[in-house]
């Protein structure tokens, strides 16, 4: 018996923090594909281990994954290289997320997946890896195709842990709308009304009570304060915020400086500094030792800043770029 299937791989290289590097194709086209690098969570797994989630409500549709996580080395980015484990920038371990992805909702009793089937996998995958590697800016993921995953009863399959399903949040009608237009109304009571309408749909493009928004074409950009008290974790309270979740498609950097706690582990950030090659880095430690951002990518900072406590009181900016739909008139569509 023959089912289909894609595979999708998601790490990280020396530059980039970890995201989805190859993902199935009818993923891609959906433009979700940094979704996978949000359900495929998990630690190491051990020989013959692995992960099953199942992923209800995206745009690409319902589907399920299982996946194993394992440490990258040089050889899989040159068999003939050395087998040390590749690290980052700042020396952390990097690892491999691979696995295979099913349409649909699939039980796990029903979902049989072997280590041969990942060993595969895992193959095919590092053609992408190995091109992955060389970047230095964000590009869209790899898309992969489909192939059929053999199920071979005198295979053993892996042992799959099974995660707590991922429900896609569904986007409702934003209500700070409805305040917008009130608060126009509020300024301007006395222009007639027809003009008081066309303001207002104007105004609702670029008021925000938390924030300042500019709209060009169908891309909107907003500038959030993000407020951070005395040993506040950086990570916790950026997530707090739920950019990523309510702005699933934009492009969100943070601007501004974080006065932190061990300093220390920031040292090679001005060992890079000394470089011969001139780069333009967006996070550097000051000579106060404080943090430096600018249009530092939101992802990036929540994982390279784990579990860090601010010394002081802090404020920084969230810039996010959000892409819309345009309506027939050229405007952006609401909600």
């Amino acid at each position: 018996m023959n089912v289909e299937s894609w595979h999708f791989l998601v790490s990280r290289n020396r530059s980039l923090d970890y995201r989805t590097v190859v993902a199935p194709d009818f993923i891609c086209e959906a433009k979700i594909y940094n979704l996978l690098a949000r359900v495929a969570d998990g630690d190491l797994t051990e020989s013959k281990m692995g992960f099953f989630r199942q992923v209800i409500g995206s745009k690409a549709g319902d589907f399920t994954i299982a996946f194993r996580v394992i440490k990258a080395t040089g050889q899989h980015l040159n068999p003939e290289g050395k087998n040390e484990i590749l690290k980052d920038s700042f020396g952390r371990e990097i690892y491999l997320i691979e696995g295979v992805v099913l349409k649909g909702i699939v039980n796990k009793k029903e979902f049989f997946v072997t280590n041969k089937d990942i060993e595969e996998a895992h193959e095919l995958l590092m053609t992408g890896y190995k091109q992955f590697w060389e970047y230095s800016e964000p590009t869209p993921a790899i898309p992969s195709h489909k192939f059929s995953l053999s199920i071979d009863s005198s295979s053993t399959p892996l042992q799959l842990e099974e995660l707590e399903p991922f429900q896609v949040s569904s986007k409702s009608p934003n209500p700070r709308n409805k305040s917008k237009i009130n608060f126009v109304t509020f300024l301007v009571p006395i222009i007639p009304i027809v003009v008081l309408l066309m303001l207002a749909m104007w105004l609702t493009k670029i008021v925000y009570p938390f924030g300042k928004s500019i709209v060009g074409g169908c891309t909107t950009i907003q500038e959030v304060e993000i407020v951070f008290n005395k040993q506040d974790k950086i990570d916790e309270t950026i997530n707090k915020k739920n950019f990523q979740k309510d702005y699933p498609k934009a492009d969100i950097f943070l601007n501004g400086s974080l006065k932190v706690e061990s300093s220390q582990r920031w040292k090679s950030l001005q060992e890079r500094e000394k470089l011969a090659e001139p780069t333009q880095y967006t996070i550097r430690l000051n000579e106060d030792n404080s943090l430096q951002m600018r249009d530092h990518p939101i992802d990036l900072a929540i994982a390279q800043l784990r579990n860090q406590k601010v010394s002081d009181k802090s404020t920084i900016q969230a810039r996010i770029i959000d892409q819309k739909e345009c309506t027939k008139d050229g405007s952006p569509q609401q909600g």
